[in-house]
C-alpha cells in the first residue's frame, strides 16, 4: 500500500507539472510497479483528487463572494457607528 501511495504522490506532482498521462504511467511503471493497471489507477485517483480540489476552491470563492455581498448590504444600513466600523474591517 505504501508503494501505491508513493506512486499517487509522484503522479500528483507530475500532473501538476503538466505531464501527459502516458508519460506518467510509464514513469510509474519503471519506478514502482511492473503492472500498468496499478499505474493507471494511481494516475486516475490523482486526477480525481485534483478535480475535487478545484471544485472546492470554486465553492470557497463563491462562499466568500456571498459573505462580501452580505457585509456590503449590512454596511448600507448599520445601526450604529461601532457596527459600521466592524463591518468595514471585515471587508478590508
Amino acid at each position: 500500500m505504501s508503494r501505491y501511495q508513493a506512486a499517487r504522490r509522484t503522479a500528483y506532482q507530475a500532473l501538476r507539472r503538466g505531464k501527459k498521462t502516458g508519460e506518467i504511467v510509464k514513469d510509474l511503471y519503471r519506478k514502482f510497479f511492473p503492472n500498468a493497471r496499478w499505474c493507471r489507477w494511481a494516475v486516475e485517483d490523482t486526477r480525481a483528487t485534483l478535480e475535487r480540489q478545484k471544485a472546492q476552491v470554486d465553492m470557497y470563492v463563491s462562499d466568500l463572494e456571498a459573505k462580501i455581498e452580505k457585509a456590503a448590504e449590512k454596511l448600507e444600513h448599520p445601526k450604529d457607528k461601532l457596527r459600521r466600523r466592524g463591518i468595514q474591517m471585515r471587508l478590508e
